[in-house]
């Protein structure tokens, strides 16, 4: 089901606060099949001290194509909404970041 409000984030160490939306969550497969949860919406992130936001769509897989536990976005500078890099991948594998300069990075999970 759908969660409502936020989450707050302290990063003590550098000072810097987060702010962050929840996605929904489901449970598939409770009856029939195998029984898994899926992160479904969109989660808003975003740092007054450093001024930028990320805005993540987490998508559940469909019933006939798509891809469980993906999710996709970008990174933005707050200020003047400048894009300094796109996210993608799945969330309980590999994600990539790639910046505007061209620079890829690659997250494993």
């Amino acid at each position: 089901g759908s969660r409502s409000g936020h989450g707050v984030l302290e990063v003590l160490a550098l000072g810097e606060e987060y702010e962050f939306t929840f996605p929904s969550y489901y449970v598939r497969g409770l009856l029939i099949g195998v029984m898994r949860m899926e992160i479904s919406g969109d989660v808003n992130i975003t740092c007054k001290k450093t001024g930028l936001s990320c805005a993540l769509t987490f998508s559940n897989k469909g019933f006939f194509k798509g891809e469980n536990n993906s999710v996709s976005g970008k990174v933005v500078r707050s200020s003047d909404k400048t894009e300094l890099c796109k996210v993608s991948g799945r969330w309980d594998k590999v994600c990539m970041y790639v910046w505007k300069d061209g620079w890829v990075n690659v997250w494993w999970v």
